[in-house]
């Protein structure tokens, strides 16, 4: 059941990459799979939230330097 709901989010991931640059969507979902996609995902985002609301500093391994993004 885990594996079937990540590739579903990859996938939806996927479209909004490809609609992002101008792209039609490729995959297709049902309505109950939708809701399952962002029922999950809203989970991961209220973590994250929670994650970065309890951070009060940052470490010098996290502060991004402009060579990080260099490729």
């Amino acid at each position: 059941e885990s594996k079937k709901i990540a590739k579903n989010l990859i996938l939806q991931e996927a479209n909004n990459i490809l609609m992002g640059i101008g792209l039609k969507e490729q995959f297709s979902f049902n309505d109950e799979v939708l809701k399952e996609i962002n029922y999950r995902l809203n989970n991961l985002r209220r973590h994250q939230l929670s994650i970065s609301s309890n951070k009060s500093t940052s470490t010098n391994e996290e502060i991004m330097e402009e060579s990080d993004y260099e490729f």
